[in-house]
């Protein structure tokens, strides 16, 4: 009977499927091939194999005998009460796992209530922190106060006597002298007193000169603005008594404006008519504005320094072109001018009979404008 163990995997070695190494060790032939693929060494005494042999058998017939089952029946006896045992305390192990579980759940509540109460604690050791902080501030402020009082209630007994030695009767003085004593205490006080009296009393002097000296001042100003103010008030009544006078002469040139346009309507509806007289003023009029036009000054192309102004001859136009002329140009030599043309005399015109003689007909002085 074949009975053996592959050491790779510890499974019972069967005939279809085994294989050896050279050093003569038997495995099942999937699990030497699997080895092989890590190491090339046999698995029980470590030698060198380069390959596996395979083995095969013939007509092999494995028979068991009684004895045999009976001690592999035994074997799964003990195994399955083996099997029991273990089942039972793995039952405890969990019983216990359970426990211990709940144990540790309930040790972490605890805990996270210990630290809430923690935190609870330490905001509570903050906030009287805070409070003791406080309290000392306030008794400090309550012992600066305190002092304060104590010198307060020094400085108005010191001022309860320098009143009465100021308002009081020469009896009330004596009384209160005697309450204080006769110590060097009271010589000081009474000492800085007279002397706070005489600080005081000359304050009281250099205000009333430079109240006196104020009051002199706001006189001075108050009588030279009065005397501008009346000046002005003059000068107002001066000059409402003008804008009356040129009302007054507003209104004259407004009627002498109007007495002039109808003047001047008039004259127009005359010279409008159709008759010689108005023809005639027309035609002096018209001339009179042509005469009065102003004559552009002359300036020579060829010399331009020649510039005549106010020449009663024409000079050089479009019907008039000139004449060109050499001579002396007193720089030591000749040069040529261009010289304006004699002027065309003018064809007097005949008087009308018409006109008047109070009608100027010289054409030189304009008419008056109206």
């Amino acid at each position: 009977m074949l009975r053996s163990s592959c050491t790779i995997c510890t499974d019972l070695l069967t005939c279809d499927n085994l294989a050896a190494c050279p050093c003569g060790h038997v495995y099942h032939n999937n699990c030497l091939e699997t080895w092989y693929q890590h190491s090339r060494t046999c698995p029980t005494c470590r030698k060198t194999c380069p390959t596996s042999i395979k083995l095969f058998f013939n007509d092999l017939q494995e028979t068991a005998s009684q004895d045999d089952i009976l001690a592999i029946k035994n074997e799964l006896r003990k195994q399955t009460a083996l099997n029991l045992e273990k089942d039972a305390q793995i039952r405890i192990f969990k019983k216990e796992m359970n426990e211990k579980t709940s144990f540790i759940k309930e040790q972490k509540s605890r805990v996270m209530q210990l630290e809430e109460s923690a935190e609870n604690e330490r905001a509570i050791q903050l906030s009287f922190k805070k409070q003791v902080e406080f309290l000392t501030e306030k008794t400090k402020h309550l012992e600066k106060l305190e002092k304060k009082v104590v010198f307060l209630k020094t400085n108005l007994e010191k001022l309860e006597r320098f009143e009465m030695m100021l308002k009081g009767t020469h009896e009330e003085v004596e009384d209160m002298l005697k309450n204080i004593g006769s110590g060097s205490k009271t010589v000081n006080e009474l000492s800085s007193q007279l002397i706070i009296m005489k600080k005081e009393n000359e304050k009281m002097r250099g205000a009333k000169k430079n109240a006196s000296a104020e009051k002199a001042r706001l006189e001075r100003d108050y009588n030279s603005l009065n005397h501008k103010l009346k000046t002005k008030e003059l000068e107002c009544g001066k000059l409402e008594k003008e804008m009356e006078t040129l009302q007054d002469q507003l209104k004259e040139t407004e009627l002498e404006k109007q007495n002039l346009k109808k003047k001047l309507d008039k004259m127009q509806q005359s010279f409008d008519s159709a008759s010689p007289r108005g023809t005639l003023i027309s035609r002096l009029l018209q001339e009179s504005s042509r005469l009065n036009k102003p004559k552009p000054d002359f300036i020579s192309p060829i010399h331009p320094g020649a510039l005549q102004k106010n020449r009663k001859r024409s000079y050089i136009g479009i019907d008039n072109p000139g004449r060109l002329s050499t001579g002396y140009n007193g720089l030591g030599g000749h040069s040529t001018v261009l010289m304006p043309s004699q002027a065309k005399k003018i064809k007097k015109v005949a008087k009308p009979r018409t006109v008047s003689k109070f009608v100027r007909t010289n054409s030189n002085p304009p008419l008056p404008h109206m």
